[in-house]
């Protein structure tokens, strides 16, 4: 399976969690990150505990709520936003909220403020249901066949409401939709769609969504010339001189790094590389990130 870089867009952010690798859907064309969202890397199996990612409860923002090890806190009828801290808070089954007073809003509002997923950069979101369904037709599609996908889904296990505790690490898939509390699963014999308690944590995978994208492309004024370009000749580029620090870091097509530089110079030098398409991507001074595709011929 090829990884690819997220390319021709300018992703805006503050904070670059990962390399911004992403996969494309070979049935939907859409492009989702290649790994769940806290995971520190792609999942080499099913059960590869680097790759679970933290568990969400359905409507927070990343707070510190969806690590695995974090203080769970009884609240039975829920609590009031803004005040849950970095604590996950169940409700031993008396509401269906972490909520005291439920706001369907805060994720199927894609571009609100409660977005996971904007630690992944501008652009990205928690997938629909619709979404989901659309990459899985196959009924019987189980949790080994949703590892064997372009996603590479390994189990998560859910964190209950019930106890604060978590389940079924071994044996299950779950993964929210933007959805108001369904989530998707996976398992031995099949997948389903299903109203779950928000205040369950579950896993979430981000999709990217070039609505929500805010270029700043022409503000900084960017250029990269030549493209395509000889072999060994020099790449030169342009941006805003309110920008100093670039570090600009390429990839071949597979996604493996081949050459980084970080420092105020513009211009990159590669050197030994085959002709063919590689990405670029360019750190502004960590305000920006610019993606591009270059041509070596």
């Amino acid at each position: 399976m090829k990884k690819k870089l997220l390319s021709a867009i300018c992703i805006v952010s503050s904070i670059f969690s990962y390399a911004q690798t992403t996969v494309t859907s070979p049935v939907t064309g859409k492009i989702w990150m290649d790994r769940n969202l806290g995971a520190t890397q792609v999942a080499t199996s099913i059960d590869d505990v680097d790759a679970m990612g933290g568990l969400y409860q359905w409507g927070r923002t990343t707070d510190g709520h969806q690590d695995r090890s974090s203080i769970a806190v009884l609240d039975a009828d829920g609590i009031t936003a803004g005040t849950e801290g970095a604590n996950f808070i169940y409700t031993g089954w008396a509401t269906n909220s972490w909520l005291d007073v439920v706001d369907n809003s805060r994720w199927s509002d894609i571009g609100g403020a409660q977005n996971p997923c904007t630690s992944e950069g501008a652009g990205f979101r928690v997938p629909t249901t619709a979404e989901w369904i659309a990459e899985f037709l196959v009924t019987s599609f189980t949790d080994v066949d949703a590892f064997g996908s372009f996603l590479a889904l390994p189990h998560t296990g859910y964190r209950s409401t019930g106890d604060g505790n978590i389940y079924d690490v071994a044996s299950t898939s779950y993964y929210w939709t933007s959805t108001p509390a369904i989530q998707k699963y996976f398992y031995n014999e099949g997948n389903n769609d299903w109203g779950s308690w928000a205040s369950h944590g579950m896993a979430v995978r981000c999709i990217y969504d070039a609505t929500l994208n805010v270029s700043k492309v022409e503000v900084l004024d960017f250029k990269m010339y030549p493209n395509p370009v000889e072999n060994g000749t020099e790449i030169n580029f342009k941006v805003s001189n309110a920008v100093k620090n670039v570090k600009v870091i390429v990839y071949d097509i597979t996604g493996k790094e081949i050459h980084q530089q970080n420092n105020e110079l513009r211009t990159i030098q590669l050197s030994g590389v085959s002709k063919g398409l590689y990405l670029i991507k360019f750190v502004l001074d960590n305000e920006a990130t610019i993606v591009k595709e270059l041509v070596i011929k």
